[in-house]
């Protein structure tokens, strides 16, 4: 019976308590079945846990309680800041990953990963009755716009743009599962998660004393400030990387401005405030992403120890 060291992290914030909590857990060099690495994911019951191997440092696989995914933000975030400038790559199934790392005077360490990406706008979308299916709570007028959007193939979130952050709080847990119309093909399976978002209108809604229409349509700013939940059915995430990275590359490419900064603010209903950066760039026709930034930064929680009993079980996984 091995046992595994595993460290807590709490990701996109410096204080602990608050943002998203991740679990690192760090294998030995003989292989674990995949049935148990997800049992292990599914006890710690997070948004995510992360399996790092010895070999290649840096390689890691990513854990939702009920099944394996290529990528996710908030992951790659807190494993790079746990390993610090040690790590300047981190590899994962959607690709590698460059990590950097900032220090600033008062010692706090930010971390930038640049995002493997394959951003795909889905031709399908929801109705507003279809979204106020899953919502009930919100009213049809204050529906602005809904997109599926997908950052890499088999990570699809429904994008709801909302009037503002009092109707961002009526999004309700607890409700029907988010489905989408997928393209057919590579991009018609995976993941699919809710993505609530709208642009805060003043400083005490994380807005920096700008207009919303303002900040959309006229972009007077270098950096667009954005209030986001994601919901999927009864889950609601802290802060999540992922549908940040597709947030952030899908507005670029809507207002074909080549180079976007975003702020977003998450997680703040839950009381778990989160902090998300992401740095887009687009080609000089401004209709490709050609790099795109994720940053943050991450505080650790605990270290501990968990004992391991190998699952038995086929995972149809013989390799590992």
């Amino acid at each position: 019976m091995p046992q595994l060291k595993f460290t807590t992290l709490d990701v996109f914030t410096s204080t602990r308590y608050k943002g998203n909590p991740l679990a690192v857990v760090h294998l030995p060099p003989s292989p674990i079945p995949t049935s148990t690495l997800q049992l292990i994911a599914r006890e710690f019951n997070l948004s995510e846990t992360v399996f790092l191997s010895p070999y290649p440092l840096g390689t890691i696989r990513i854990f939702l309680p009920h099944t394996e995914i290529p990528f996710a933000g908030h992951p790659v975030i807190g494993t790079a800041c746990l390993l610090g400038p040690k790590i300047t790559t981190l590899y994962c199934p959607a690709g590698p990953i460059k990590i950097s790392h900032t220090t600033a005077p008062n010692k706090t360490v930010t971390t930038a990963a640049e995002i493997p990406h394959a951003f795909h706008l889905h031709t399908g979308s929801l109705s507003k009755d279809e979204v106020a299916t899953l919502q009930p709570s919100l009213p049809l007028a204050e529906v602005e716009d809904i997109q599926t959007i997908s950052p890499v193939r088999g990570m699809n979130f429904v994008a709801v743009r909302l009037t503002s952050v009092e109707v961002l709080g009526r999004v309700g847990v607890g409700g029907k599962m988010p489905y989408a119309r997928l393209d057919k093909g590579a991009w018609g399976a995976g993941f699919v998660g809710g993505l609530f978002y709208t642009f805060p209108s003043h400083e005490g809604e994380g807005g920096g004393g700008m207009l919303r229409d303002e900040v959309f349509h006229k972009t007077l700013r270098e950096t667009l400030r954005v209030r986001m939940r994601m919901i999927e059915g009864k889950f609601e995430d802290p802060a999540t990387g992922s549908a940040a990275v597709a947030l952030g590359m899908f507005l670029s490419l809507q207002e074909k401005k080549r180079t976007r900064g975003y702020e977003i603010l998450q997680g703040v209903e839950m009381g778990r405030e989160s902090h998300i950066s992401v740095n887009v760039e687009l080609d000089e026709a401004c209709e490709r992403v050609e790099k795109v930034e994720l940053i943050g930064t991450a505080v650790k929680v605990m270290d501990g120890v968990l004992e391991c009993d190998q699952d038995d079980g086929n995972d149809g996984n013989d390799d590992d």
